[in-house]
Formats: structure tokens, C-alpha cells, sequence
């Protein structure tokens, strides 16, 4: 009896603020800061989900816990009636928390408005799940993932969202969006894919098929891509074609739309090519051609990979110089041998070297520099959390205030090879770009050739570009690394390059 009393009192302190519940349909709800949520585990669970919606409730928000395989014995596909209708638009925050939902078949030939959401409306928020290639969507009017948004007004929120089902449709299909009536709002769509293939009926468009003539709705589609094909363009179609249609009235903005088939800079519509999505380029894009906030990921090891708006293998990318420097203030990474990328901290410096320590894992805001043995596009693995780091690291991430003024080394290579040299005089080092400061440690070394744990340092002596020239007023100093004036005698060193005066 005691220890079931300790059990209940542990159960009410961890949930104090968020309580569980079996439903009498035997899945679980919660209910966080007052909001209904029901926590969608397996087929049947999302199948009473859909019921609940299009019987009134249709506020109620969800959250898979689980890939959901309409194969696992606890529901068909024909048992599922899809999420909303028009008399009962879904306007919950559906949140697929990174799952796949796979092997569902909606077949719906003779029907509008078809798709895992039928019918969406006020405020809905739609998000972070793949539908994926095993899955099957086939309608008649207004097909799509999102078959309909119907009238009415406010926000709606499309993101994180993957459709790769193939499409059968009769009119208005969109691999997204199928069609929306009189909205008044705007419909944001953002890090969404499609890979659908389409039958060969007209009015096709890869993310939204058509929208209501009525000016006040407005889209905005925002780093998004496809590889979908063959999308018919009727006579009436919308000016950016193939990718989505306005009949010419709506108000769009588009940003960072890739297209394998159809490209318009001036209209945010970029081309991109089956070789950039397999080589991990276009991922690296899609971050904004950086590896910090990463938003889209990629296993650059898996087979006919792609990329994705969630997952843990981040693409990251490598100079021909074979070297880089990295750093993310809110991402923990490990480095995976199998990714071929090593991580090195600087951990000490004598004479006219630097010392790189390989680690195997950084907290989030640790400068490295990572090495490969081939330049390209590569992976680095995001983790939740990752050990403190136990050896010393002279590595520092500029503010976007640090300023050459003959201390400040950075990354860069020369015909001779790769190393910390000088950032010029007067010269602004972008903001979180990784550096050394010969200030901050009496033994830092001027001339900055590179050692590994002991080895053979690099041979590196000096850089030819962005460096000042040895007649300026730059700090001298000698191989011992202490500041002389501009009359001492011997072998010196300024801006990196060593000179003999006699």
C-alpha cells in the first residue's frame, strides 16, 4: 500500500501542469495550459481522432507519438473518413511531431474536397509529418493533402509538412493544397515538400491547385521544394505556372520555392536538379547556405536521400581546402566516423604552432574546426545534449565587434596550404565566424601551422591575400612570440609572413 502511495503522489507532482487521461475510445488525451490534446499512438487512434472532428469538436488538437501504419491490424484504410468536412472544418493544431504516417489509401473517386484533411478552416495549424510514398490519395474536385480550406477568416498554418503519396484526381489537385473557397487571411506554407506524382488530368499544380477569386486572401509559400513532374498548365492557369495557381487575383509572396521542372528568380521560384537534392546542396540551401538553425536535414548515407524538415543528420559543407570552422550556439552535435568528418578543438600552441585535439562531441556554442579528407557536402549528426568539454580551446565566435588589429587569426589557406592567419587591420569578422585571439594567451603562438595531438606540424608559413603588407604599421613580433619594435634585427614576423632583418 506504501508503495502505491508513493507512486500516485509521484504521478501528481511529475503532471501538476499537464494531466493525462484515457479516453472511453482507449487512447490517451492530455490537457496542457487548458487546451484539449489527444496524443495519436497507432491507425485506430487516428481514425477516432478524424471522428471526433467531423462529429463537432473541431478545436481539438492532436499529437502523433508513433509512426502510424494503417498495416498494424488496429484499423483499415477504409475505416478512415478523413480529418474535417465542410460542415465541420478542422481549426486544431495537428502536430505529427516528426512522424511518417504510411500505407493509408484514400479512395474517394467520386467525391471533392479529398485528402488526409478533407476540409481545414479558422486558425488551423498543420505540421512536422510526412505522408509518404506508401500512401495513396484518389478524389474527384479539390484534391490534395489539404483538400479545402473553406470560408471563413484568420491565419492558417501549413509547415514541416511532406507529401510523397501519388495523386488521382479529376480537377484541382495540388500536392499540398487542393483549393481554398473565400478566405479571408493568409495561409502560410513554409519547409514543406512534395514528391507526388500526379495522374494526367488538367489543372495540376505541385503545391496548390487553385484558390477563389477574391483579392483579400493571401499566401505566402516560403522555402519549400519539389521534384514533381509534369504538371499541366491550363489556359486560365495562374502566372507562376506548374508550382501553384492564382488565376492572376490572389496576393502572393513567394520565397525560396525549388523546382526541379519550372524556375522564376524574379517570382521566388528557384531551379534545383536531382543531383543537387541527392548531393546534400540542396538541403544546405534550404538552411540558408549554413549549418547553424539548421530547419532541414539529411542522411547523405541513405539510399536516394532527400531532404526532410525534421531528423538529426544536418548537412554541413567542406571547402575544397578540406577545412572549416563551425559553430551553433543552440544545437549539440556528435561527429560520426562514418560521416568522414573530424572535429578538433585548438587545445594548446609552442613555438610557431597550434595544437588541433580531435573531440567527439560539442555542446551547443562550442567552436570547432572540422577536417575532411574530401572536399563536398557532409554530415554532422544534432543530438539533444552532449558532455562538457574537458579540454582547454582557444577557439572564439566572433559577435560580429571583432575587429583585425594584429592579434586576430583566422581560417584561411594559401598556395602553401591551410592555417590561422592575420585578419587585416581595421578588417570586421562576421558574426559567429570562429577565430584566435594572440591576446588572450601569453603562448599563443604568431606563426600558426597546425599540429595533431603530437604530430608533424602542416606546412604553413604565411598568405598572400587579405594580408597587409610588411611595410604597414602592423605588430611585429619574433619567433618566441613577444611584440618587438620596428628596429629589432633577426627572423620577425608581421601579418603572419616571416622576414629577416639583419
Amino acid at each position: 500500500m506504501k508503495n502505491k502511495f508513493l507512486l500516485l503522489l509521484m504521478l501528481i507532482c511529475s503532471f501538476a501542469s499537464k494531466a493525462f487521461a484515457y479516453t472511453s475510445d482507449n487512447f490517451y488525451s492530455t490537457t496542457y495550459a487548458g487546451e484539449e490534446i489527444r496524443l495519436i499512438g497507432n491507425a485506430k487512434d487516428l481514425v477516432d481522432f478524424a471522428n471526433e472532428v467531423n462529429g463537432g469538436k473541431v478545436s481539438l488538437s492532436a499529437k502523433l507519438t508513433a509512426d502510424i501504419d494503417f498495416t498494424d491490424g488496429t484499423c483499415s484504410s477504409d475505416d478512415f473518413p478523413m480529418i474535417g468536412n465542410e460542415n465541420n472544418p478542422y481549426c486544431g493544431t495537428f502536430d505529427g511531431q516528426g512522424h511518417r504516417i504510411s500505407n493509408l489509401m484514400i479512395s474517394r473517386p467520386d467525391d471533392d474536397n479529398v485528402g488526409f484533411f478533407s476540409t481545414i478552416g479558422n486558425f488551423a495549424k498543420i505540421k512536422n509529418f510526412i505522408f509518404d510514398s506508401t500512401c495513396n490519395i484518389s478524389g474527384g474536385r479539390r484534391v490534395g493533402l489539404i483538400g479545402f480550406i473553406a470560408k471563413g477568416l484568420g491565419d492558417i498554418t501549413i509547415s514541416g509538412v511532406g507529401n510523397e503519396a501519388f495523386v488521382s484526381f479529376n480537377e484541382n489537385a495540388g500536392g499540398i493544397l487542393g483549393f481554398s473557397d473565400e478566405w479571408q487571411g493568409t495561409v502560410n506554407i513554409s519547409n514543406c515538400y512534395v514528391t507526388s506524382k500526379f495522374s494526367d488530368q488538367e489543372v495540376t499544380y505541385t503545391i496548390i491547385s487553385g484558390i477563389h477569386q477574391d483579392p483579400w486572401v493571401r499566401f505566402n509559400i516560403s522555402n519549400c521544394w519539389t521534384n514533381s513532374t509534369k504538371q499541366n498548365l491550363p489556359e486560365w492557369g495562374g502566372q507562376y505556372g506548374y508550382l501553384y495557381n492564382d488565376r492572376g487575383r490572389a496576393n502572393y509572396s513567394v520565397n525560396n520555392l525549388y523546382s526541379v521542372e519550372y524556375s522564376d528568380k524574379q517570382k521566388g521560384v528557384i531551379a534545383t536538379t536531382d543531383e543537387e537534392i541527392k548531393s546534400g546542396e540542396l538541403a544546405y540551401k534550404l538552411n540558408g547556405s549554413q549549418t547553424q538553425g539548421a530547419t532541414w536535414f539529411q542522411d547523405l548515407k541513405a539510399e536516394n536521400s532527400y531532404p526532410t524538415p525534421f531528423g538529426t543528420k544536418v548537412v554541413t559543407y567542406i571547402s575544397d581546402a578540406k577545412y572549416a570552422t563551425f559553430n551553433d550556439n543552440a544545437q549539440a552535435y556528435r561527429f560520426d566516423s562514418n560521416d568522414n568528418v573530424t572535429a578538433y578543438v585548438v587545445n594548446e600552441s609552442k613555438e610557431e604552432t597550434v595544437n588541433l585535439s580531435p573531440v567527439e562531441e560539442i555542446q551547443a556554442g562550442v567552436p570547432v574546426i572540422l577536417k575532411s579528407e574530401t572536399a563536398g557536402y557532409k554530415n554532422i549528426t544534432a543530438v539533444e545534449s552532449a558532455a562538457a568539454l574537458e579540454k582547454t580551446n582557444y577557439l572564439s565566435v566572433s559577435d560580429g565587434n571583432v575587429i583585425g588589429n594584429g592579434s586576430i587569426y583566422i581560417l584561411a589557406k594559401d598556395t602553401e596550404g591551410v592555417g590561422f592567419f592575420l585578419l587585416k587591420n581595421g578588417d570586421t569578422l562576421a558574426k559567429n565566424k570562429c577565430y584566435l585571439d594572440a591576446s588572450s594567451s601569453g603562448t599563443l603562438a604568431k606563426a600558426l601551422r597546425f599540429t595533431f595531438d603530437g604530430g608533424d606540424a602542416t606546412a604553413i608559413d604565411a598568405v598572400t591575400t587579405g594580408i597587409e603588407d610588411t611595410t604597414t604599421d602592423a605588430p611585429i613580433y619574433n619567433l618566441q612570440g613577444q611584440r618587438v619594435n620596428k628596429y629589432a634585427k633577426g627572423l620577425l614576423i608581421r601579418n603572419g609572413k616571416k622576414y629577416l632583418v639583419k
